[in-house]
């Protein structure tokens, strides 16, 4: 059987009933200018950090708004959203620091993908990437935007998922847009980042600071990241798996990147882990990439059936408890 390690990038340039949505403070915060990559040399592309982008577009708001269908089945949020017009399969991935779609798909709806000698990063291996001016996304009922995006053959990760991946959700949209993962009904809602005040009673609350939290893993304090483009329970730094389960029995699973790229992974059971109040126990996987200066990495399947708010732009993810 294959995991998914990965589904992140580097990129190497650079529910619903039980939510409260404000709409009058979600207008303000995706009111921003497009990014215009129109006169941008090649070069200067090279040095284009995802996070400065901004997009334009409109929020659908009040009783207008309806949320999505998403489809858990591979341990990763999937759901169908419009690109150009047409009904696609997205991915969410926190890790990727920018929204990517599919080479593919922009050449077979005959858009330039321009600076495609670039280069970005995978788990395993790397990818050629360029981008793509004027691309019109939608979430219908929820939110609509025009952006430049960039470009990668996400072909190896379709397959690896068994869904045409048209588009990955990065970081950049992460951090305007705010959502509400509902996994008792496998739904999901986008608002405005700031716009979405959770009514559970109960609740456990991840404060990030620069994208990480703190946890116990076996009793130590680690800073851990949040990539929900992973069906990986914990990825742990090799170095620090070594340190805190060197004595474990472990065992060896392959995983695969965006890139199509296979690993073998060392695997180890029952690793406890505890935030707040929250303990459990994980499936806990060591990888000798870098992790972006953390110890480790969250995936989604620790939300995967919960009642999730997602805001990343407001360095927070609450759990109905």
């Amino acid at each position: 059987m294959v995991f998914l390690a990965r589904l992140a990038f580097v990129l190497c340039v650079c529910c619903l009933a039980t939510v409260e949505v404000d709409a009058q403070s979600v207008a303000t915060s995706t009111d921003s200018t497009h990014f215009d990559l129109r006169d941008v040399t090649c070069a200067e592309a090279e040095k284009f950090e995802s996070r400065d982008r901004t997009f334009a577009g409109r929020l659908v708001e009040g009783a207008k708004v309806r949320p999505r269908q998403v489809d858990t089945t591979k341990g990763v949020l999937l759901f169908p959203v419009l690109l150009e017009g047409d009904e696609v399969w997205a991915l969410v991935d926190s890790r990727s620091s920018g929204t990517l779609m599919s080479i593919a798909f922009a050449e077979a709806h005959g858009m330039e993908v321009q600076c495609a000698s670039r280069r970005t990063k995978t788990s395993f291996a790397d990818l050629p990437v360029g981008f793509v001016e004027e691309v019109q996304l939608e979430i219908p009922h929820q939110f609509a935007i025009s952006a430049a995006f960039d470009a990668v053959d996400l072909s190896g990760m379709s397959e690896a998922l068994g869904r045409d991946i048209a588009i990955v959700i990065g970081a950049d949209l992460l951090r305007s847009f705010a959502f509400v993962y509902d996994g008792r009904r496998e739904l999901i809602v986008f608002r405005g980042s700031g716009g979405i005040t959770p009514r559970w009673a109960d609740t456990i609350v991840y404060d990030l600071e620069g994208d990480t939290f703190a946890a116990e893993v076996e009793g130590r304090l680690l800073r851990l990241g949040v990539d929900l483009g992973s069906n990986s329970e914990l990825l742990l730094a090799r170095v620090i798996a070594n340190e805190i389960l060197g004595g474990r029995e472990s065992y060896i699973t392959r995983s695969v990147d965006a890139s199509g790229s296979v690993a073998r992974l060392k695997t180890y059971s029952s690793v406890s882990f505890r935030h707040d109040s929250f303990e459990t126990t994980l499936t806990a996987k060591s990888i000798e990439q870098v992790l972006g200066g953390f110890d480790g990495l969250i995936g989604f399947p620790l939300f995967e059936g919960k009642q999730v708010l997602f805001d990343f732009g407001a360095n927070q993810i609450v759990v109905a408890d």
